[in-house]
């Protein structure tokens, strides 16, 4: 037989009870049917102690405000703490806390070792395997789960609540707005991946399960990546190093600013916050944007859709500390293909190089662009000085054009046409045979390599003016394209070019 004992109205019922419900005054320990499936009601000031035996049993202290003990001895036990402080005992695992308890906000620590946090603003010690909520201003209630075996699924309160997770398959659900939070900042071990697309998260051995939760936090050490299936206002909080957000599976674009701290993407949801996240990974759908912070970083694509996009407009630099961005193939002066670097800081965007397409410098200026033979790339300047593009790695010769209305360079040995923006100075392939032609927004600052190379003074006002460089021999210079009276600068080529 299962009972129900209601102790709010002093009477105990069930199923197998012929002579109707039985009456009970001043009791306070009671024990359930060994068939389980009890329902064990507290009443309002007493201390109660209740057992129930078997399976499905149902602990509910919720109107009560003494000191309880609820002990289950058996699986698929539910536990609903009151207003007072109440233990929680089952040797078995695949029990239920709930700390339904209204807007009252609650924490939960099963990270395995005291969490040193505040609740309602106020600073407190939560001991592991507890629970803490507020009954009034500045009063506070402590619920105990120490004899509660591992998994255990907990349910916060309908006002926000933060889960302290440690190394056992627990379940964590928020309830309500929250804002409720999931953190690891006291758990040990690693790595941690938080997957909100499956909705567990896996630390060394062991599953967790999680629902209604906003905010995340990452180990202490770092070490933890969170996944994501697409931007909706979720925070993604890392301390330590080794942090990456993963948006792999987002069907829509990403948007990924790491000066900023944020990423959202086409979908309409709300921007996620990431904070000490040094690694993003975008959408296998391509045509992201990995806008660069201020240290090094990696951004990631796995997919094979190009058309991602760079954008190095926060770097700072200078004269002394420029930024290259290496697509080049090969390392250049230290600086690995696939990555740049500024200063102390290295950017890597190696994984699919070839769907990293667009690129676009710091806002300071100084930016090099070193380009290789894949062609199809996007090279926009920014700032006023100190900006170039060299197409060394060129296998033979380039047309650089800049005097169109999409300024370009094509053969070399260049796929496609890569694409110049706000680049003035440019240096041409190492096997020579370089055409180079300005415009008229100058000055043009042409570097040939070898021989053949033809510099051709384009551009029709006298602000446009060309420096050409090439120590060889055998290169050309044409002016016949010019319909003013101009200064030419050839002091940096051999003196048996050709000029026309």
């Amino acid at each position: 037989m299962t009972v129900r004992l209601d102790l709010p109205t002093n009477n105990i019922s069930g199923s197998s009870l012929v002579g109707g419900p039985d009456t009970l005054n001043n009791v306070s320990n009671v024990t359930g049917s060994s068939a389980g499936g009890n329902f064990l009601v507290t009443g309002p000031g007493a201390s109660y102690t209740f057992t129930g035996n078997g399976d499905s049993n149902i602990f509910d202290g919720l109107g009560g405000s003494g000191t309880d003990t609820f002990t289950g001895n058996g699986t698929k036990n539910q536990f609903f703490p009151g207003s007072g402080p109440s233990t929680f005992i089952d040797p078995t695992s695949g029990n239920t806390v709930n700390l339904d308890l209204g807007s009252n906000p609650a924490l939960v620590n099963v990270s395995g070792t005291t969490v040193n946090t505040t609740l309602s603003g106020s600073p407190v010690s939560l001991l592991n395997d507890t629970a803490m909520t507020t009954t009034a201003p500045s009063t506070t209630v402590t619920y105990t789960f120490s004899g509660l075996a591992e998994p255990t699924t907990f349910f916060g309160s309908f006002g926000p609540t933060t889960f302290f997770a440690g190394t056992g398959a627990d379940t964590f659900n928020g309830l309500g707005s929250g804002p409720n939070e999931l953190s690891y900042a006291s758990a040990v071990g690693g790595p941690l991946s938080i997957n909100l697309v499956s909705s567990h998260a896996v630390l060394g051995g062991a599953t967790q399960g999680f629902s209604g939760i906003k905010t995340y936090d990452s180990l202490a050490g770092g070490n933890t990546t969170f996944v994501s299936g697409g931007a909706n206002g979720n925070t993604f909080d890392a301390t330590g190093t080794g942090n990456a957000a993963d948006y792999s599976t987002d069907t829509k674009p990403v948007a990924a600013d790491l000066s900023a701290g944020s990423v959202s993407d086409t979908g309409g949801g709300a921007a996620d916050t990431i904070d000490n996240i040094t690694t993003v990974f975008g959408s296998d759908e391509g045509a992201n944007t990995f806008i660069a912070g201020a240290g090094t970083e990696t951004f990631e694509d796995a997919g094979t859709t190009p058309g991602d996009t760079v954008n190095f407009s926060h770097v700072s630099t200078s004269g002394s500390t420029p930024l290259t961005v290496n697509v080049s193939g090969s390392p250049v002066n230290g600086v690995a293909t696939s990555t740049a670097a500024a200063a102390s800081a290295t950017y890597t965007f190696s994984n699919k190089a070839a769907d990293f397409t667009n690129f676009t410098g710091a806002l300071s200026g100084s930016t090099l662009f070193l380009a290789g033979t894949n062609g199809g790339l996007t090279f926009t300047a920014q700032g006023s000085s100190g900006n170039s593009a060299d197409f060394s790695a060129a296998s033979s010769g380039l047309i650089v054009n800049l005097n169109l209305v999409t300024n370009n360079v094509t053969g070399g040995g260049l796929g496609s046409a890569d694409t110049l923006t706000g680049l003035t100075s440019v240096t041409g392939s190492l096997a020579g045979g370089t055409a180079f032609e300005g415009g008229a927004a100058g000055p043009y600052i042409f570097t040939g390599h070898g021989t053949a190379n033809d510099f051709v003074a384009g551009g029709s006002g006298a602000a446009s003016s060309a420096t050409f460089v090439d120590p060889a021999s055998g290169n050309q210079v044409d002016l016949s394209t010019l319909t003013f009276a101009a200064t030419i600068d050839v002091s940096g080529c051999d003196g048996h070019s050709d000029a026309e």
